[in-house]
């Protein structure tokens, strides 16, 4: 979430219309952490969770440089995580 809010990647012409919330809501939701509570699927916080992740492994182009600066993990361990939490929550499909 903190590589799609400060990074360069979605200009703010285009950051609500693909995550589903603004650069404000997102700043809100980071500053929650560790406390998250995504049970509602319609929570911005599920949004975010959500649409960052389907930004980082399927949208945004990220170097193997810059993906070090932002990620603990590989690409394919993010991606593994993001599938496995779009079955934890029932989700259909990923993104908005």
């Amino acid at each position: 979430m903190t590589a799609i809010l400060e990074g360069t990647y979605i200009d703010n012409a285009e950051f609500q219309t693909r995550l589903g919330i603004d650069r404000t809501e997102m700043q809100e939701v980071i500053g929650s952490w560790p406390n998250l509570n995504d049970t509602d699927q319609t929570s911005n916080t599920s949004l975010a969770i959500n649409n960052c992740m389907n930004e980082v492994c399927n949208g945004i182009e990220i170097s193997g440089h810059k993906w070090r600066d932002w990620f603990d993990l590989s690409k394919e361990e993010v991606e593994s995580l993001y599938l496995k939490w779009v079955r934890l929550m029932g989700y259909s499909s990923r993104g908005i």
